[in-house]
Protein backbone atom coordinates (compact mmCIF):
# COMPACT_ATOMS: atom_id res chain seq x y z
CA UNK A 1 0.00 0.00 0.00
CA UNK A 2 1.28 3.48 -0.81
CA UNK A 3 0.87 6.95 -2.14
CA UNK A 4 1.03 8.20 -5.50
CA UNK A 5 2.89 11.55 -6.15
CA UNK A 6 2.70 13.88 -9.32
CA UNK A 7 5.21 16.19 -9.68
CA UNK A 8 4.23 17.59 -13.60
CA UNK A 9 2.99 16.12 -16.60
CA UNK A 10 -0.98 14.61 -15.71
CA UNK A 11 -2.20 11.21 -14.27
CA UNK A 12 -5.28 10.28 -15.49
CA UNK A 13 -7.54 7.53 -13.73
CA UNK A 14 -9.99 6.33 -16.47
CA UNK A 15 -11.76 4.43 -13.96
CA UNK A 16 -13.45 4.85 -10.47
CA UNK A 17 -10.94 2.03 -9.21
CA UNK A 18 -8.13 2.79 -11.12
CA UNK A 19 -5.87 3.92 -8.86
CA UNK A 20 -6.45 0.49 -6.57
CA UNK A 21 -7.23 -0.03 -3.14
CA UNK A 22 -3.21 -0.59 -2.52
CA UNK A 23 -3.22 3.59 -2.80
CA UNK A 24 -3.89 5.30 -0.18
CA UNK A 25 -3.27 8.75 -1.16
CA UNK A 26 -2.46 11.37 -3.90
CA UNK A 27 -0.05 14.28 -3.74
CA UNK A 28 0.02 17.03 -6.49
CA UNK A 29 3.00 18.99 -6.20
CA UNK A 30 2.45 20.52 -9.61
CA UNK A 31 0.98 18.75 -12.84
CA UNK A 32 -2.86 18.00 -13.62
CA UNK A 33 -5.49 15.21 -12.35
CA UNK A 34 -7.62 14.22 -15.35
CA UNK A 35 -10.96 12.75 -14.37
CA UNK A 36 -13.03 11.36 -17.43
CA UNK A 37 -15.90 11.16 -15.29
CA UNK A 38 -14.93 9.13 -12.47
CA UNK A 39 -14.88 8.68 -8.35
CA UNK A 40 -12.06 9.29 -6.53
CA UNK A 41 -11.75 8.08 -3.23
CA UNK A 42 -8.61 8.54 -2.16
CA UNK A 43 -7.19 11.61 0.10
CA UNK A 44 -5.67 14.36 -2.10
CA UNK A 45 -2.74 16.45 -0.69
CA UNK A 46 -1.90 19.80 -2.83
CA UNK A 47 1.62 21.07 -1.98
CA UNK A 48 2.21 22.52 -4.76
CA UNK A 49 -0.24 24.59 -7.43
CA UNK A 50 -1.69 21.99 -9.32
CA UNK A 51 -5.07 21.73 -11.83
CA UNK A 52 -8.05 19.53 -12.39
CA UNK A 53 -9.05 18.94 -15.29
CA UNK A 54 -13.17 17.19 -15.74
CA UNK A 55 -13.64 14.85 -19.21
CA UNK A 56 -16.51 14.36 -17.61
CA UNK A 57 -19.02 14.21 -14.41
CA UNK A 58 -16.72 13.42 -11.59
CA UNK A 59 -16.78 12.92 -7.59
CA UNK A 60 -14.36 13.86 -4.93
CA UNK A 61 -14.97 12.03 -1.67
CA UNK A 62 -11.63 11.15 -0.21
CA UNK A 63 -10.98 15.19 0.99
CA UNK A 64 -8.59 17.61 -0.02
CA UNK A 65 -5.56 19.81 2.11
CA UNK A 66 -4.40 22.74 0.25
CA UNK A 67 -0.92 23.52 1.88
CA UNK A 68 -0.87 27.08 2.54
CA UNK A 69 0.73 28.63 -0.68
CA UNK A 70 -0.78 26.77 -2.73
CA UNK A 71 -3.86 26.88 -5.40
CA UNK A 72 -5.82 23.97 -6.40
CA UNK A 73 -7.63 24.85 -9.77
CA UNK A 74 -10.86 23.03 -10.99
CA UNK A 75 -11.41 23.45 -14.81
CA UNK A 76 -14.82 22.17 -15.62
CA UNK A 77 -13.35 21.16 -19.52
CA UNK A 78 -16.32 23.08 -20.79
CA UNK A 79 -19.07 22.36 -18.50
CA UNK A 80 -18.70 18.93 -16.76
CA UNK A 81 -20.17 18.89 -13.03
CA UNK A 82 -17.54 18.29 -10.05
CA UNK A 83 -19.65 17.20 -6.80
CA UNK A 84 -17.96 18.17 -3.51
CA UNK A 85 -18.76 15.39 -1.10
CA UNK A 86 -15.39 15.94 1.28
CA UNK A 87 -13.85 18.07 3.42
CA UNK A 88 -11.32 20.72 2.44
CA UNK A 89 -8.75 21.66 4.55
CA UNK A 90 -5.55 23.76 4.90
CA UNK A 91 -4.46 27.68 4.56
CA UNK A 92 -4.65 27.80 0.37
CA UNK A 93 -6.87 28.53 -2.54
CA UNK A 94 -9.59 26.21 -4.34
CA UNK A 95 -9.98 27.70 -7.53
CA UNK A 96 -13.20 26.98 -9.66
CA UNK A 97 -12.99 28.61 -13.27
CA UNK A 98 -16.43 29.15 -15.40
CA UNK A 99 -15.96 27.39 -18.71
CA UNK A 100 -16.15 30.51 -21.09
CA UNK A 101 -19.00 29.08 -23.44
CA UNK A 102 -21.52 26.83 -21.01
CA UNK A 103 -22.40 26.62 -17.12
CA UNK A 104 -19.65 25.42 -14.82
CA UNK A 105 -21.70 22.85 -12.09
CA UNK A 106 -20.42 22.53 -8.80
CA UNK A 107 -22.80 19.91 -6.70
CA UNK A 108 -22.55 20.44 -2.81
CA UNK A 109 -23.29 17.09 -1.68
CA UNK A 110 -23.65 16.14 2.12
CA UNK A 111 -20.06 15.92 3.30
CA UNK A 112 -18.96 18.83 1.38
CA UNK A 113 -17.00 21.18 4.67
CA UNK A 114 -14.80 23.94 2.89
CA UNK A 115 -12.67 25.08 5.86
CA UNK A 116 -13.08 28.73 7.01
CA UNK A 117 -8.88 28.80 6.47
CA UNK A 118 -9.63 27.41 2.52
CA UNK A 119 -10.06 30.65 0.21
CA UNK A 120 -12.49 29.26 -2.34
CA UNK A 121 -12.38 31.59 -5.25
CA UNK A 122 -14.89 31.56 -8.34
CA UNK A 123 -13.34 33.03 -11.49
CA UNK A 124 -14.08 33.04 -14.77
CA UNK A 125 -14.47 33.62 -17.59
CA UNK A 126 -17.56 31.90 -17.50
CA UNK A 127 -19.97 31.62 -14.91
CA UNK A 128 -20.21 28.92 -11.23
CA UNK A 129 -23.45 27.41 -10.37
CA UNK A 130 -22.89 25.78 -7.05
CA UNK A 131 -25.80 23.52 -6.79
CA UNK A 132 -26.96 22.67 -2.75
CA UNK A 133 -28.25 19.32 -2.64
CA UNK A 134 -30.73 19.45 0.39
CA UNK A 135 -27.31 19.63 2.91
CA UNK A 136 -25.79 21.40 5.53
CA UNK A 137 -23.01 22.59 4.00
CA UNK A 138 -19.86 25.36 4.60
CA UNK A 139 -18.23 27.06 1.71
CA UNK A 140 -15.09 28.40 3.34
CA UNK A 141 -14.10 31.98 2.66
CA UNK A 142 -15.63 32.98 -0.96
CA UNK A 143 -13.90 35.28 -3.23
CA UNK A 144 -16.21 35.92 -5.77
CA UNK A 145 -14.99 36.89 -9.37
CA UNK A 146 -17.38 35.59 -12.01
CA UNK A 147 -21.26 35.88 -12.36
CA UNK A 148 -22.22 33.04 -9.58
CA UNK A 149 -25.53 31.21 -8.94
CA UNK A 150 -26.20 29.51 -5.75
CA UNK A 151 -29.30 26.99 -6.65
CA UNK A 152 -31.53 26.00 -3.55
CA UNK A 153 -32.62 22.14 -3.96
CA UNK A 154 -36.44 20.67 -3.16
CA UNK A 155 -35.25 20.07 0.35
CA UNK A 156 -34.07 21.75 3.57
CA UNK A 157 -30.90 24.37 2.34
CA UNK A 158 -27.84 25.12 4.91
CA UNK A 159 -25.33 27.05 3.04
CA UNK A 160 -22.48 28.27 5.15
CA UNK A 161 -19.80 30.57 4.09
CA UNK A 162 -17.06 31.85 6.07
CA UNK A 163 -16.75 35.98 7.33
CA UNK A 164 -15.63 37.62 3.49
CA UNK A 165 -15.33 41.08 4.24
CA UNK A 166 -11.41 41.19 3.79
CA UNK A 167 -12.01 39.77 -0.02
CA UNK A 168 -13.08 41.90 -3.22
CA UNK A 169 -15.48 40.76 -5.04
CA UNK A 170 -15.92 41.68 -8.45
CA UNK A 171 -18.91 39.30 -9.59
CA UNK A 172 -22.34 38.75 -8.50
CA UNK A 173 -23.83 35.99 -6.45
CA UNK A 174 -27.46 35.47 -7.15
CA UNK A 175 -29.55 33.08 -5.09
CA UNK A 176 -32.01 30.88 -6.82
CA UNK A 177 -35.05 28.52 -5.53
CA UNK A 178 -34.91 30.08 -1.90
CA UNK A 179 -37.57 29.53 0.02
CA UNK A 180 -38.02 31.17 3.08
CA UNK A 181 -39.39 28.39 5.48
CA UNK A 182 -36.85 25.70 4.26
CA UNK A 183 -33.48 27.77 3.31
CA UNK A 184 -30.87 29.25 4.83
CA UNK A 185 -27.21 30.96 3.81
CA UNK A 186 -24.88 32.38 6.14
CA UNK A 187 -21.65 34.19 6.20
CA UNK A 188 -20.14 34.16 9.49
CA UNK A 189 -21.77 35.01 12.28
CA UNK A 190 -22.94 39.00 12.50
CA UNK A 191 -22.99 42.17 10.33
CA UNK A 192 -19.62 42.49 9.47
CA UNK A 193 -19.21 39.17 7.36
CA UNK A 194 -19.76 40.76 3.92
CA UNK A 195 -19.38 44.80 3.54
CA UNK A 196 -21.98 46.51 1.81
CA UNK A 197 -20.63 46.82 -1.74
CA UNK A 198 -20.47 42.73 -1.07
CA UNK A 199 -24.22 42.79 -0.16
CA UNK A 200 -24.88 44.89 -3.30
CA UNK A 201 -23.23 42.03 -5.54
CA UNK A 202 -25.98 39.50 -3.99
CA UNK A 203 -29.58 39.00 -4.84
CA UNK A 204 -32.58 36.52 -4.71
CA UNK A 205 -33.80 35.74 -8.06
CA UNK A 206 -37.69 35.08 -7.82
CA UNK A 207 -37.78 33.76 -4.40
CA UNK A 208 -40.76 31.89 -3.40
CA UNK A 209 -43.49 34.00 -2.04
CA UNK A 210 -42.42 37.19 -3.76
CA UNK A 211 -43.22 39.01 -7.08
CA UNK A 212 -40.91 37.72 -9.72
CA UNK A 213 -37.92 39.71 -10.27
CA UNK A 214 -34.28 39.79 -8.85
CA UNK A 215 -34.63 41.01 -4.86
CA UNK A 216 -31.17 42.73 -3.41
CA UNK A 217 -30.07 40.09 -0.40
CA UNK A 218 -29.21 42.23 3.25
CA UNK A 219 -28.00 40.61 6.14
CA UNK A 220 -28.92 39.59 9.71
CA UNK A 221 -27.39 40.28 12.77
CA UNK A 222 -26.47 36.65 13.17
CA UNK A 223 -24.87 36.56 9.92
Amino acid sequence: RGAIRVDGGMLIPRTSNALGPETTSLTLRGGKLFLPGVTLTQPITVERDARIWLGGPSTLVGGITIADAATLTVDSGGGNRLTLDCTVTGGGTLRVLGAANATTPIALAGSCRVAESVRFELAGPGRVVLSAEGHDVTLGTAAIATDTVLRCSDGSDLTRFAPCADESWTGTLIIEAWRYDTDRITFGSDRSALTSAQLARTGFRDPAGQAPGLLRATLRDDG
